[in-house]
């Protein structure tokens, strides 16, 4: 019985200890080239405005799609071993990124409908045991509604427009807000104002 408790202490001190080691990871910011928008190219460059819910994300490296199947790929056409080459570089210059998934409102346009879930990859997360946040795309924040202009950008995903420039966050009067206004072509939008745009 002695024994029992002495290795039930000597897991709960290895637990706290474990857990005082284990903080938070060091932050690098980042700081994106994103493309500006202004009212009518940020409406006119989107193939997808919703309305969302964040229901969860997680983080996920990112590296170039190398595909070579078809002209215009960017391995179509290179020896075996330009191809190995293309790859190794590729994998050097990975990127951290927050897989974000959504469930779908109100859809202003796009190919989904209301119900769906919908991935947005943003930039910034964490990779090779350090934090990355990019001080031009707040991350999404789970449980928060947002009003989001977007583009596919991986197969399996897409992307909000201009970094944040495309992010609005749902106020309590129903009106979406811009998250950096600094950088967004409106500053506040309703569901009505969305529709009349488009």
């Amino acid at each position: 019985m002695r024994v029992r408790h002495a290795v039930w202490v000597l897991i709960v001190v290895l637990a706290a200890a474990v857990a005082a080691c284990s903080g938070p990871l060091p932050v690098v910011e980042m700081h994106g080239d994103y493309a500006t928008y202004d009212q009518t190219s940020l409406v006119e460059d989107s193939t997808l405005i919703v309305e969302a819910t964040v229901v969860s994300s997680k983080y996920r490296v990112v590296t170039p799609i190398l595909e070579d199947e078809k002209e215009g790929d960017p391995l179509y056409g290179l020896t075996d071993e330009q191809k190995k080459q293309a790859r190794e570089a590729a994998e050097e210059s990975r990127t951290p990124g927050t897989e974000v998934t959504l469930k779908v409102d109100v859809v202003h346009r796009g190919d989904v409908k209301p119900g769906d879930k919908l991935t947005i990859l943003q930039a910034g997360g964490a990779m090779d045991g350090k934090m990355f946040i990019d001080d031009m795309q707040p991350p999404l924040v789970k449980g928060d509604s947002y009003l989001l202009f977007a583009a596919q950008g991986r197969p399996d995903s897409h992307f909000i427009l201009g970094g944040s420039a495309g992010m609005f966050q749902a106020g309590d009067d129903g009106a979406f807000e811009a998250v950096k206004p600094d950088v967004a072509p409106f500053k506040r939008l309703t569901s009505a104002e969305v529709d009349a745009l488009i």
